[in-house]
């Protein structure tokens, strides 16, 4: 299972919110 790339998407989204 590749569940790494998945939560790498969530953290990134998280970032650009944060950066918003």
């Amino acid at each position: 299972c590749n569940g790494i790339e998945e939560v790498a998407a969530i953290v990134r989204d998280k970032q650009v919110e944060e950066n918003l």
